[in-house]
């Protein structure tokens, strides 16, 4: 492959110009609770939620996120349903620990 194969550009495509002027989220006070084994995923989840203005905690393993749960009070609970030793059971025990949490699986 050549660049004549993908026609002429002209310019960078890749630049963005011209967005329009927004305001910065506002703080929601809402707390999420990421609870997956790949730090990665992690990260993505975290900048994308605290630049909607969320707080963020994070757990790489499910005894670590039962201790989270009655330590932060999460409002919402995002969990990897493939989590190493993480079973259903271990997941509802979370949410009776904490029956006003919201829980996500995916």
């Amino acid at each position: 492959m050549s660049e004549a194969d993908f026609g002429e550009l002209g310019r960078e495509i890749s630049v963005v110009e011209n967005l329009p002027k927004s305001e910065p989220p506002k703080k929601t006070g809402a707390k999420n609770l990421i609870v997956d084994d790949e730090a990665e995923i992690r990260k993505m989840l975290r900048v994308v939620l605290e630049d909607q203005g969320y707080q963020v905690v994070e757990a790489d393993r499910g005894k670590l996120a039962l201790q989270l749960v009655k330590l932060e009070s999460p409002d919402l609970i995002i969990l990897d349903a493939m989590l190493p030793r993480f079973t259903a059971s271990t997941s509802r025990g979370a949410s009776e620990a904490r029956a006003d949490t919201d829980t996500c699986r995916s």
